[in-house]
């Protein structure tokens, strides 16, 4: 067994300090908050020289504060991030205090207790288990007498390393296969002698659904009968393991949340015997929802004690099935007097597990309002002009109920969003006359309407006209119908302008008009009314262009044309943006949305890009305005300080929008870039910040 040093390499903190040091003045950090996940972690030399070296550790921190808590009014001294932190302890219990301090200043504070102690631990106390929920995952903590630190070795591997925490501190691993480990837990103090213990420990592995089944939608008691289920009213008295002879073996299990499910071990067939005959005459469907790793066939009977007739459950495995089985199925059977369910193999005679929930009859009746909130617009906000949509800032309008409309209007909230609903609905007059719409640019019409009766509508377009005044000569109209609209969901109609055939202006829109049949009983639910420009894509349909240098000429971090070199991270934990990787076209991309800065390393194989003459980089966006790119060199001594790291960032203005633009710079265009032989950081900014979305491709150097 390997012995380990605990040593910590803080680089990613690091290279916080490096992109966003005070003299930074290209970024926003007034939103940062302040550090998180303070931690700390102390090894005592093992000599009786009381010699202890401090590990903090937080996200976002720039430098900290320590209190060695064995001075009396003690003034906290500060250590740059990675900076080594040591001091000499006597004998003794201390509190050390932990500040972690943002970039922006901003402080977190933690206290944890040392002990230093020139004796071996004793009473080593060691708690281990199998996680609930994670599969082959082991839990384990540990405790002794006078002890500093506590190391884990997993026992998985022959060159096992081992996982360094404090006495008391959760660590857990997750092994590749169940079965028997032996597993080591060493004590240490500030001692020579250590206290040990080696074990061996069964990992197991869980089997069945660690989620539970999909919710069933909220019905009043009259519309269904519920046999199984956490949501509804059940049946009382229901037997579910009656005593047929069969194999099967029947319990009731937690799954997450509270919510219980019916588990079948060792399927042959297994039945549900009822108190009192269930009378589903009046339903239309029976509902179940099954999970099953190994069941290749599994039937679902039902039994009115003279016939009985079994419907197969199509079988997928791992994942929880919903069916909904039309009671006109069951066509011998006597649905007024329903004694007994019953499951069986199909005669595949595998003894399969299998899992069930949500066993129950029910009337599918017509929903009558919206349950869903509309579907969220994805046009970017620069090329939208929105009248009402939480998605966007919207434009003034004057009324949404004009006082010559025939309906009734409410504002009311959907999940959480704010709708319009018009009720008894003939026809409805929205206007923006005190604030006309110029959509000449714009090229749809978008909105979404909700309805579980209507089978008629209509939208008209009303523009004054150059004079912007009703009258006059110069108006123009037009009016789209829409027969038989979807009813009981959200219907998003993306109207192209030019279907408004007679609308020939559109500078100067100021009414939208609405109709409903059946003329006055018709009920509507709007939202997210905007006009947008559908010619600009809202991301990219092709792949970024295919690099042309020779192979032998580049040094690629990011490209299908080219074999790449190691980058540690494309998303640091210090960037403000979002990650993921994505495929254009058939062409992996890196896509950043909600993007400020974010920073890409390769801290542990540095670029030395020394002979290069260019950097590369293909960026796709819709909605970015500003545009920067940093370079950072680490400098001849390959690590961040020591005075001889440089760096550059060049600002791009306005870069196109809804293409591929190629970055091909000259790398003397970093002109503070004064060394490139150990390249580390590359930090792409955003503007508008926070907003922007940019897909990446082809990222690298060449010559």
């Amino acid at each position: 067994m390997k012995i380990f040093n605990y040593i910590t390499v803080f680089l990613t903190i690091l290279m916080f300090v490096v992109s966003c040091e005070p003299d930074e003045k290209t970024y926003s950090f007034e939103n940062l908050a302040a550090p998180t996940n303070v931690s700390v972690v102390f090894d005592v030399t093992q000599d009786n020289s009381g010699l202890v070296t401090i590990f903090p550790n937080a996200d976002g921190a720039t430098k900290y504060l320590i209190a060695f808590g064995d001075t009396i009014d003690e003034t906290p001294t500060e250590y740059k991030v990675g900076e080594e932190i040591t001091h000499v302890y006597k004998e003794g219990t201390y509190t050390v205090g932990i500040t972690a301090v943002g970039i922006d200043g901003k402080k977190t504070s933690i206290e944890e207790n040392l002990v230093v102690s020139f004796q071996a631990p004793e009473n080593l106390v060691i708690t281990v288990e199998n996680d609930i929920a994670v599969s082959k995952k082991v839990n384990i903590s540990a405790t002794a007498d006078y002890a500093t630190t506590i190391e884990v070795y997993f026992g998985e591997l022959a060159d096992d390393t081992a996982v360094v925490t404090t006495p008391g501190e959760t660590v857990s691993h997750v092994y590749a296969e169940p079965g028997d480990y032996d597993i080591t837990v060493i004590a240490k103090s500030a001692a020579i002698e250590t206290l040990d213990s080696t074990f061996t420990f069964t990992v197991t592995e869980i089997t069945g659904p660690l989620e539970p089944a999909p919710t069933p939608p909220g019905r009043i008691e009259s519309d269904y009968i519920s046999v199984f289920s956490d949501v509804y009213t059940n049946l009382t008295g229901t037997d579910f393991n009656p005593n047929w002879g069969q194999s099967t073996i029947v319990t009731q299990e937690e799954v997450v949340d509270g919510d219980m499910i019916l588990k079948y071990t060792n399927l042959n067939y297994q039945g549900t015997q009822f108190e009192n005959p269930i009378d589903a005459s009046g339903m239309e469907y029976l509902h179940v929802d099954m999970w099953t790793e190994d069941a290749t066939s599994v039937k679902f009977y039902t039994i009115d004690g003279v016939a009985e007739k079994g419907y197969e459950l199509a079988v997928t495995p791992e994942t929880w099935v919903s069916y909904d089985i039309p009671l006109s199925y069951f066509d011998n059977v006597d649905l007024s007097s329903i004694i007994q369910f019953k499951v069986d193999d199909n005669g595949t005679g595998e003894g399969a597990t299998v899992y069930f929930d949500n066993i129950y009859f029910y009337i599918d009746n017509v929903v009558t309002e919206p349950t869903e909130a509309a579907p969220a617009p994805t046009e970017a906000e620069a090329n939208v002009i929105s009248m009402f949509s939480d998605a966007y800032t919207d434009v003034t309008v004057d009324t949404w109920r004009t006082d010559w409309s025939s309906a009734t209007l409410e504002d009311v909230d959907v999940v959480g969003n704010a709708t319009k609903k018009y009720s008894a609905l003939d026809f409805v007059g929205i206007e923006t006359a005190s604030s006309q719409i110029d959509a000449t640019d714009m090229t749809h019409f978008h909105l979404d309407v909700w309805s579980a009766d209507i089978t008629t509508f209509k939208i008209k377009l009303v523009d004054f006209g150059p004079d912007g005044a009703y009258g006059g000569g110069d108006d123009v109209e037009h009016e789209l119908t829409y027969d038989t609209p979807a009813q009981g969901e959200w219907v998003s109609y993306d109207i192209p302008l030019s279907d408004f055939t007679n609308l020939t202006t559109r500078a100067n829109l100021a009414q939208y008009i609405l109709v409903g049949q059946p003329t006055g009983e018709t009920t509507i639910w709007v939202d997210n009314v905007y006009f947008y420009d559908g010619s600009v894509p809202t991301e990219p349909t092709e792949a970024a262009p295919t690099p042309t240098e020779a192979e032998a000429n580049v040094i690629s971090m990011f490209s299908d044309a080219y074999t790449d070199v190691t980058v540690d991270t494309w998303r640091t934990d210090w960037s403000s943006a979002t990650l993921e990787d994505v495929d254009v076209a058939g062409n992996a991309t890196k896509k950043y949305s909600a993007l400020d800065f974010v920073g890409i390393e390769t801290a542990s194989s540095q670029i030395d890009a020394t002979d290069m003459t260019h950097f590369h980089l293909d960026v796709w966006s819709a909605d970015i305005t500003t545009f920067k790119i940093k370079l950072v060199d680490f400098g001849p001594d390959g690590a961040y300080g020591g005075g001889d790291d440089v760096e550059h960032e060049l600002t791009y203005d306005t870069p196109a929008q809804g293409e591929w633009v190629s970055y091909d710079i000259p790398l003397s265009d970093f002109t503070n870039l004064t060394t490139r032989a150990n390249l580390t950081q590359y930090i792409l900014v955003g503007q508008p910040t926070g907003e922007s979305t940019i897909w990446i491709d082809n990222v690298y150097f060449h010559k």
